[in-house]
């Protein structure tokens, strides 16, 4: 890898590999057909890349113990090699299709260890989170040397209690419904906090500027009376309504969702409560190609960033009201650096009409 040439400017690249127990790369990847990283803002970041089988960096990659480090003007991250889950013969070629994800995913396949279960009671979710990381950490042969870093609250406290072998990244995904984001950085330090604070692009997504292509996918997901039910042995199954149910000119929308593993009524009511807040809002995705040297300087949309989307003018009456532009928040960034040495960014956002457009002037 080494250095891409976007729109005339120049920015470094590298891949590198090492041992997952080790401060530092040990060894630059010196072939790569392609590089792809999806960053998710729920769900970590996965790379992938091609190399050959008998290539210097090859003799560093075990599976599950190898870390990547991608480093460069334009992004950086740490992951940790998921699997090696391709390999193909070819024209005399022994090729390598390697997959990481960062440490944020790893918690995917730790499970709650004690037969007691975990309890957290009026606690930020940010500690919460933490405490997951703690909890697992601190098991034999768990410790994967991420560390606490700021922020770490979000301000919103709630009670937890999770039961022995329950699976701990999916229990912290549930907690995207209340607003917040947490995050597992390159330097594997844990931060957190509260959607709604993160930060704005300047530039707003303006097709034909900014964005070369863009697709909207309808937010079919409303609802104004939603349904929760948990475990019926604790729990009692729970209706939220919107107050104006009755005068909604869409009428009575309704959608059911279920937390078997929650055994606390109030976890129950809050998590019925948040997901009644986000089934309201009537939601829906772009799917956005953007022009690769603008996402390079003024328009670097990563996930947890807001824009403003200018939206093409149309006829149809999508889901709410129609406006020429709207507050949009970035949920994935797929970024693709091709065999021919081409960047590629692929964006997907969504809709936030419930958080005001800037008052100053933004230029494209």
């Amino acid at each position: 890898m080494g250095t891409l040439n976007v729109g005339g400017d120049t920015y470094t690249l590298t891949l590198a590999v090492g041992p997952a127990s080790g401060a530092a790369p040990v060894q630059e990847v010196t072939f790569s057909g392609s590089v792809t990283i999806i960053f998710d803002l729920e769900g970590g970041t996965n790379l992938q890349f091609v190399t050959r089988a008998y290539s210097p960096e090859a003799a560093h990659i075990d599976e599950l113990a190898t870390d990547v480090w991608l480093m460069g003007d334009l992004l950086q991250a740490r992951f940790r090699s998921w699997a090696v889950w391709q390999e193909w013969y070819e024209n005399g070629q022994d090729n390598v299709s390697v997959m990481a994800v960062t440490y944020k995913k790893l918690l995917n396949r730790r499970l709650v260890v004690p037969a007691a279960g975990l309890t957290f009671t009026n606690t930020d979710i940010g500690q919460i989170i933490w405490g997951m990381w703690q909890h697992t950490q601190g098991q034999p042969g768990g410790n994967l040397g991420v560390t606490l870093g700021t922020p770490n609250l979000t301000g919103i406290l709630r009670t937890r209690t999770y039961k022995q072998g329950e699976n701990l990244g999916a229990q912290a995904a549930e907690e995207y419904e209340e607003g917040i984001w947490w995050d597992i950085d390159q330097n594997k330090v844990y931060r957190a906090g509260v959607i709604a604070a993160g930060p704005w692009i300047a530039s707003p997504l303006h097709l034909g500027a900014n964005v070369r292509a863009m697709q909207r996918s309808s937010g079919s997901d409303f609802a104004n009376a939603v349904f929760g039910d948990a475990d019926d042995a604790t729990t009692d199954g729970v209706w939220a309504t919107a107050a104006n149910v009755t005068t909604d000119p869409r009428g009575r929308w309704e959608l059911a969702k279920g937390w078997p593993t929650v055994a606390l009524q109030s976890t129950l009511n809050e998590r019925t409560a948040a997901f009644l807040e986000t089934s309201q809002t009537p939601v829906a995705h772009w799917n956005v190609t953007m022009e690769a040297a603008r996402w390079c300087t003024d328009s670097k949309i990563m996930p947890g960033t807001f824009a403003v989307l200018a939206i093409p003018r149309s006829l149809a009456a999508p889901l709410g009201e129609p406006t020429p532009s709207i507050v949009v928040l970035v949920t994935s960034v797929s970024v693709n650096y091709d065999e021919d040495g081409a960047l590629n960014v692929k964006a997907v956002v969504m809709e936030r009409p419930d958080i005001p457009l800037p008052t100053t002037r933004i230029d494209v």
